[in-house]
């Protein structure tokens, strides 16, 4: 059985340093050396951004958020899912 799994992992490079620039090379591991040893996500073949999580703190907590974060820019805010005892702004305008 371990003989099938090592002939399913990808076969290495014969010298992995040729495969980018030297100058981006160094300043890879540079980041890594900040990063606790990790290279930034764009070279390790992970998408630039990641798929959201669910909120921790509940649609609540985010609507509340959002209030503020308009009425800090001064910007009318409209609920993208609103409570149903809330009335809707809209109406009010």
């Amino acid at each position: 059985m371990s003989e099938a799994l090592a002939r399913l992992e990808p076969v290495a490079p014969e010298d992995p340093a040729l495969l980018m620039p030297p100058d981006a090379l160094d300043i890879a591991y540079e980041i890594a050396d900040m990063l606790r040893g990790e290279v930034p996500h764009w070279h390790q073949g992970r998408p630039e951004i990641e798929e959201p999580v669910e909120a921790p703190l509940g649609p609540e907590f985010e609507d509340m958020l959002d209030r503020a974060k308009h009425a800090a820019a001064g910007v009318p805010y409209i609920a993208r899912h609103k409570p149903a005892d809330e009335p809707d702004e809209r109406a009010l305008d």
